[in-house]
């Protein structure tokens, strides 16, 4: 994420290299991959940022990607305070 002023971000998320969705997949309980992939602007409160992604959803099974959908994602990112406990 990149400061773009007045309480926003800029994001891109698993999308490094020119063709994006390049990152780290995620292990799904029944052996297939999940990747999240795109490009986003959100709106800081706080600590919590809400965004909209927009890209694309994969999942991958035997080394073979498909595509699952396009579309614009809500996405939530909460801070915890480090070193705090529960109550």
């Amino acid at each position: 994420m990149w400061d773009a002023g007045v309480g926003r971000v800029t994001f891109d998320w698993n999308n490094f290299d020119i063709g994006g969705c390049d990152g780290w997949p995620e292990s799904l309980p029944d052996g297939r991959t999940l990747m999240m992939c795109g490009s986003g602007v959100g709106l800081v409160d706080g600590t919590t940022i809400a965004a909209n992604l927009v890209g694309q959803v994969f999942i991958e099974t035997e080394g073979k990607r498909q595509l699952i959908c396009s579309g614009t994602y809500p996405l939530t990112f909460r801070r915890a305070a480090a070193g705090a406990t529960a109550q």
